[in-house]
């Protein structure tokens, strides 16, 4: 009789331990889900920041561009205003 209810307790530990691996490896699966969908938003994000970034620095290079030029036509201005007052 010991031995069927020792035997019947050992086979409960199984079913529990069972259990237990079944339940843990399903969190380790929808950790691993969530971590991959984690990635896959921040993959993402980064390929938008980056896109920010390129138009964002054409963005500066053309204000720059324009900044050079108007810099040179006020020189030229100047140079104008000088000549004029040195010919009158």
């Amino acid at each position: 009789m010991d031995n069927i209810y020792a035997e019947l307790i050992e086979k409960d530990c199984l079913i529990e331990q069972s259990e237990i691996s079944r339940f843990k490896e399903l969190k380790y699966l929808q950790l691993i889900d969530s971590a991959e969908k984690d990635i896959s938003t921040l993959k993402m994000h980064s390929n938008l920041l980056q896109s920010d970034y390129s138009s964002l620095s054409y963005m500066y290079e053309k204000k720059q561009e324009k900044i050079r030029s108007h810099k040179k036509v006020g020189v030229v201005m100047i140079l104008v205003i000088v000549l004029q007052v040195i010919l009158r």
